[in-house]
């Protein structure tokens, strides 16, 4: 699969998919997000983006919320259209 330009997580729009490219993060924090499943390679549903309030995801069939400043560090391009 390949994807678009990069973008941050809390730059994606409300019902959008993107496939995570990477983290800008330091290590402890992706230490946190790594057992929820947030890693490099999966695909990542954005159930609801307001702008305002933390985002609500879905990852391996598991609702999350996670804050816009979290969201922020979370790199991913949007899987083309092509190879779907």
């Amino acid at each position: 699969m390949t994807c678009s330009k990069t973008e941050k997580l809390s730059d994606i729009s409300s019902g959008q998919t993107a496939v995570i490219k990477g983290f800008t993060c330091k290590d402890r924090q992706f230490f946190r997000l790594a057992p929820m499943g947030l890693l490099r390679g999966k695909t990542v549903l954005v159930v609801r983006n307001n702008r305002r309030n933390p985002l609500l995801i879905e990852v391996q069939q598991t609702t999350i919320a996670i804050s816009r400043e979290v969201a922020g560090t979370i790199l991913t391009g949007r899987p083309d259209a092509a190879t779907n």
